[in-house]
Parts: structure tokens; sequence; C-alpha cells
């Protein structure tokens, strides 16, 4: 493990014990899990990208004569062969976060079909300075016949939810095992043959800007017919896109476990919602739609098929879906959303709705 995952590790350990001592709820709690993860694979990123870059210009600069094509394919068999080792430095920590999540999930879902909360709080991630990542052991009490407090046994993981969090383990490692091939090498390639070959750059000159070339273009993200912009921005959209998968998915089954039929969409509606999830606020579906869905993606076997069973939706399909309307609309356009697989977010990346249970439907009492 490296330097960053030791300090990623003692963070974790560090916000799980103030966690527990301030109390605070599990989707904060998450919130946190995600900030912390999301730096976690950035920090690993940019120390594979900065011995990447050194290494390649320790090839450019041994070269004889003028750089070739040749020499950049050299140069990004090493650069290649660095990067490649970053899926694998986070994969273990990325996959228990995730499980983590999912489980932190399932416990604020338990408290709402109990009765324990009124509703589910906000999801909203936190600034770096906020605490709350713990892990999930927290005790549910309820009041007994002569107002005691009454511990209750929140029911373990049943197979829907073991089969559903080894599926998404399996989802998470092909999206950042196949990152660095798909969406960077080949812009890296282009931009070093063009900024180095093209330009027509003899030995020396091409030595001394080779590192910088390829550190710059490592933080450039091209996600073919998809995401372009900085390996931060898309981390961060990596890291909010699971993270919501996993809290979704867990209430989900939560609801569906405890016989509820209806679910609503919910987000914070602050200043940093966006028009999609503005619009699919209050949106009540049946939980049987979502489980459809989930039951779907957890068979997928490609990011292809994820993509597919649920697909992102831009401004233009959400005001068609929902005739541009906030709050209830008809039972067709309902239906029409559900069928398109957008019963339960994640809306589009970085979405930070989620789901509770619909008021028309009276809280289970033990």
């Amino acid at each position: 493990m490296t330097i960053h995952g030791h300090i990623h590790d003692g963070i974790s350990a560090i916000d799980a014990i103030i966690g527990k001592a301030l109390k605070v709820n599990e989707l904060a709690r998450i919130a946190r899990i995600e900030t912390n993860l999301r730096n976690y694979i950035g920090k690993e990123w940019d120390l594979l990208a900065e011995k990447a870059s050194k290494q390649a210009a320790a090839v450019m600069r041994s070269v004889s004569g003028d750089p070739s094509n040749d020499d950049i394919i050299r140069v990004m068999a090493k650069v290649d062969r660095v990067m490649a080792g970053w899926s694998d430095t986070i994969k273990t920590r990325y996959v228990e976060d995730n499980r983590e999540a999912y489980e932190l999930a399932h416990i604020a879902a338990m408290k709402r079909c109990l009765g324990k909360s009124k509703r589910l709080p906000d999801y909203n991630t936190p600034k770096s300075a906020d605490t709350g990542v713990a892990k999930a052991k927290d005790a549910v009490f309820v009041s007994g016949d002569a107002g005691e407090r009454v511990p209750v046994i929140l029911p373990s993981f049943n197979a829907v939810d073991k089969k559903t969090i080894k599926a998404f383990e399996k989802h998470q490692v092909f999206w950042i095992g196949r990152h660095y091939k798909e969406n960077v090498s080949n812009t890296v390639a282009e931009i070093a043959r063009k900024t180095i070959v093209e330009a027509g750059l003899g030995r020396e000159e091409a030595g001394k800007i080779t590192q910088k070339v390829i550190r710059e273009a490592l933080d450039i993200v091209d996600v073919p017919a998809g995401f372009s912009g900085t390996s931060s921005s898309y981390f961060e959209g990596l890291v909010a896109n699971a993270v919501t998968t996993q809290r979704v998915s867990a209430q989900l089954t939560s609801f569906v476990r405890f016989g509820y039929t209806e679910h609503v969409i919910v987000n914070p509606s602050d200043q940093r919602t966006c028009e999609i999830c503005d619009l699919m606020n209050g949106k009540t579906f049946r939980t049987s739609d979502g489980q459809d869905v989930l039951n779907r993606l957890v068979e997928a076997k490609s990011p292809t098929a994820v993509k597919s069973i649920q697909p992102f939706m831009t401004v233009a399909i959400a005001r068609e879906l929902t005739g541009g309307k906030m709050g209830p609309i008809s039972s067709s356009r309902t239906q029409a959303i559900s069928d398109r697989g957008n019963s339960t977010p994640p809306f589009h990346g970085r979405c930070r709705c989620s789901i509770d249970i619909t008021e028309e439907e009276e809280i289970i009492s033990f």
C-alpha cells in the first residue's frame, strides 16, 4: 500500500471515531466516504502520473538523433506500464468503501422503515472539514410499552443484498480497470506525437519538455462519446455515481423487503440542484419497477449493458419525459420514465438524488 493509502485508512479510522461520538447520520457518513475516496484515488493517480512522466523523459533523453514515431511508441510503452498499476493500487479500497456505503444506506433505510426517522435526510457531499464516516454497527431503538428504549436487531443482509453488492463490486472494478487504456492513453500518445515529433523538436529540446507534456496530458480525460475534462472532475463523477448507486440500491431493497410498493424521488433542492433533479424531485414510482432495473443491473456483464439498462438523462430528455412539470405527474409519464430505466437515481453524473417512502404508505411499526 502506498503512503496515500495509509493516510486514507487513517482518515477513515479517525472519521469513524468522530462520527460515532457526534452521532452523525448514515447519509452524512456516506457523503464523507465519497469525499475521502475521490481524494484518495486522485492522489494515487497523481503519484503514478509523476512517476510515468519522469520515466518518459528518461526514455526520450536516451534516443539517438531527432525523436521519431518509434520513440513515442517507446515512451508510451513506459507510461502505459506505470499507469496500468493505478487500478490495482486503488481497487481494494475502492470496493471496500463502496461496500460500506451500501451498509450505511441499508441501516438508514431500515431505521426509516422501522419509524426511527421521519424521513431520510438529504444527501450532501460535505466539505473536507466535515466529519462523518463510521462503520455500520449502529443500534436501533424503539419505544417499549412502558416508554423504555428497546433495541431492535436490524434484518441482516439477505441473498439479494449480497448478490447486489457482489455485482456492483464487479462493475466498479471494470469502470476503474479500463479507465487509463480507454480514456487517457490515446490522448497522451497523440499529444506527445504532435508536441514532440510533428513539431520537429530535436533530441535535447524534446528531452527537456517530455516530462511536462506527458504529465499535463495525463490530467486529460476523453471518454469516447462521453465525458471530456480533467482527471479530478472525472474521478469526482466516477466516485459520486458509484456511491449513489450503492446507497439508492440499499434503500430500494430495504423498502421492498418491508413491503412498500412505492418510492418517491427526493433531493436537497438547494443552489447546487440541477434542472434534471428539480424536475425529478417529488416523482413517485413503483418499487417493483426500481427492483426490475436493479435486477437487470446485477446481471449486467459490461459497461455498455449498464448504460443501456439505466441511461443518464439530459435536460432535454428530462423536460420531455416530465412535460417540464415539477412534482407529481400523470401515471403515463411516470411509466415512460420507468420504462426508460430512470425510476431511481442516479439520473446524471454526480447526481445527489435519493429515494424515500411515500407519505401515502403507512410506516410499519413494531
